[in-house]
């Protein structure tokens, strides 16, 4: 999918069994082949956003070192809130439960502002100074303005008492192998979009029903052409010319969202041309005969 655009570029379906029968394999065997793909079709390439694949990982390293590399924030914030949740869920860290979500608000934030290695680490090592109340320190301070009394929902992590606490989340955010990961999160990429279109190809690929490898393909490029047709519909209006919004669903946090309906578009596909003596041709010669007949019972 093209970052700017939204459309698919290109589609590779891989079967287990090309992979040795092993399904990790599979994810870094479709990269492979549509990179390939893409750069001999002449595409210019300048970045690529994955998630955090380790054999992705290793394919870029290796074969593409020239071209940026950036993960999805959202799988790199979900990983964090996982680890402060285990923190917190440990009786002595309870004080860190209430902060979880805050914590990884600031991540989104520091992946959105920073510009560099140095500034990352200086912005997210901020938050262990202001979950104690203190907002200015000898190196720097906090991004935030003046706090009113609203802002403060939430009780201050004590530096003596809770210091073991405090120890353990500096271990979490000042992990090296989370700074390693650091080039990664600067450009601040989402691949949102395209598992918006994952959830698409369901439409085409159900996971009750099993096909075969050309069926499953075909079925995908049909999913891929659905998508690069509907892309920019306009937005339903009232007669007021108002927005005409609708319900959404959230199965997993059982919430309601109201989201702007889109303009219906209908896919014109070309008409395939029947070829000679097919059945409406002869259908048709029949009828024509029966209208030269004369009458009769």
């Amino acid at each position: 999918m093209d970052s700017e655009t939204k459309k698919i570029l290109t589609i590779k379906t891989v079967d287990k069994r090309e992979t040795d029968g092993k399904s990790p394999r599979m994810e870094t065997e479709g990269f492979r082949r549509a990179m390939s793909d893409l750069l001999q079709k002449g595409i210019n390439v300048k970045e690529v956003v994955t998630d955090a694949h380790t054999g992705i990982g290793a394919v870029m390293r290796g074969t593409y070192p020239a071209l940026s590399h950036s993960h999805d924030i959202w799988h790199a914030a979900k990983n964090l809130s996982k680890k402060l949740t285990k923190l917190g869920s440990l009786r002595k860290h309870a004080a860190l439960q209430k902060w979880t979500k805050d914590i990884v608000n600031h991540f989104w934030f520091t992946c959105r502002t920073a510009t560099d290695h140095r500034q990352f680490v200086e912005l997210l090592r901020g938050v262990l100074h202001h979950i104690t109340g203190d907002h200015e320190w000898a190196l720097g301070c906090c991004q935030h303005g003046e706090l009113s009394d609203s802002d403060r929902n939430k009780p201050w992590l004590d530096a003596r008492e809770d210091s073991d606490t405090i120890k353990e989340l500096a271990n979490i955010l000042l992990h090296p192998r989370l700074l390693s990961k650091v080039k990664h999160y600067l450009n601040f990429r989402s691949t949102a979009d395209l598992e918006v279109f994952h959830q698409h190809i369901l439409m085409y690929c159900a996971k009750r029903y099993a096909y075969t490898p050309p069926v499953y393909r075909i079925r995908n490029v049909l999913a891929a052409l659905d998508h690069n047709f509907h892309l920019g519909r306009s937005v339903k209006t009232k007669p007021d010319g108002q927005i005409q919004y609708h319900r959404c669903f959230n199965k997993k946090k059982w919430t309601v969202d109201c989201v702007p309906c889109e303009r219906g578009k209908r896919l014109q596909l070309p008409k395939r041309p029947d070829p000679p003596g097919s059945s409406q041709t002869h259908a048709g010669q029949t009828r024509n005969e029966e209208e030269q007949r004369p009458g009769g019972c």
